[in-house]
């Protein structure tokens, strides 16, 4: 997905496009390529001015080259994103990682501007989240921390695609509804979203879960509810650790937000010291499933406001 905004932001330009995994990174790079190409075009319309173009990319990031250095959900290692993108569209490019993408956006653009301590959740694909402290966002010692979809939860259970067992994301993220949804049904489960795709389980997206489970469909609803269970137990580690006054749940997943926000608050309720619970706030991101395009919106608008003698 991607948007052209001005600084208000208003969206003036969008376009969607579908990528068929697993894909090298070449190919997705040419896909992407012709979208950016297309929306430099759209935006320099008029003489107006191009400031930049910020990337949000799933995985493990060098914000300083914007390199792409680990993708496990996509089995990508060391793709130098930003050189490859800055020397074909001669803007600058600025890429982070997902959830620091969209924790920024909603920082300055979202639900968490009048906040100083937030935990941001990203629930795009695999589980990642960001600590942001004032509007600068916690980066660690090599500009990594966040990983949070790695945090061990359980000694059992699936294999990651990082290669451990117990890892968060393998209970509480976008893939892991689908893999539980797809088990179950294969299983013997009777259930709506079978019908809904004419028995192609591949077809299977997590709107039409949220779909089958207001329709009261037993495997949307446990499934979504089983989740929330989840993301309330590493949320509730989470608080103790750090002690925000906000968590913003983004992503697809926060679609199913009326069936995993009373699980969450359920665990979460019970299971921090009570001193920090009480100072802490669960929200749905503003911008929805665009937070992370939002998010690179607001990777280029801060950019801008820290050093504007660039464009000078």
């Amino acid at each position: 997905s991607a948007v052209v905004t001005d600084f208000s932001p208003k969206i003036l330009w969008r376009c969607r496009t579908s990528v068929n995994l697993p894909a090298s990174p070449q190919t997705i790079i040419e896909q992407a390529y012709e979208v950016f190409e297309t929306a430099c075009a759209f935006a320099r319309q008029g003489n107006r001015r191009l400031f930049g173009l910020g990337l949000g990319v799933p995985g493990v990031v060098d914000t300083s080259s914007g390199t792409l250095l680990f993708a496990p959900n996509l089995q990508w290692v060391d793709v130098p994103l930003q050189s490859l993108f800055e020397s074909r569209l001669n803007i600058p490019i600025f890429v982070d990682n997902v959830a620091s993408a969209s924790a920024l956006g909603e920082s300055y653009l979202g639900v968490a501007q009048d906040y100083s301590n937030v935990l941001y959740l990203s629930t795009q694909g695999g589980l990642g989240g960001r600590f942001v402290v004032n509007g600068s966002i916690l980066r660690g010692a090599g500009g990594f921390a966040g990983e949070i979809g790695h945090m061990s939860v359980t000694h059992t259970g699936r294999r990651c695609n990082c290669g451990r067992i117990g890892c968060w994301e393998t209970l509480a993220s976008q893939g892991a509804v689908l893999q539980h949804v797809h088990e179950l049904i294969e299983g013997g489960r009777s259930s709506l979203l079978a019908d809904m795709v004419e028995g192609d389980l591949t077809q299977i997206t997590i709107p039409l879960i949220v779909d089958a489970a207001r329709q009261q469909d037993e495997v949307a609803m446990m499934v979504l509810r089983e989740t929330g269970y989840w993301l309330g137990v590493g949320l509730a580690n989470l608080i103790n650790i750090f002690n925000p006054d906000l968590i913003v749940i983004g992503g697809e997943l926060s679609l199913a937000h009326d069936f995993l926000l009373p699980e969450i608050e359920n665990v979460a309720a019970h299971e921090p010291l009570r001193w920090l619970r009480e100072d802490c706030r669960i929200v749905i991101a503003a911008h929805g499933t665009d937070t992370v395009v939002m998010g690179g919106v607001a990777t280029v608008f801060r950019e801008v406001i820290q050093n504007p003698s660039r464009w000078m």
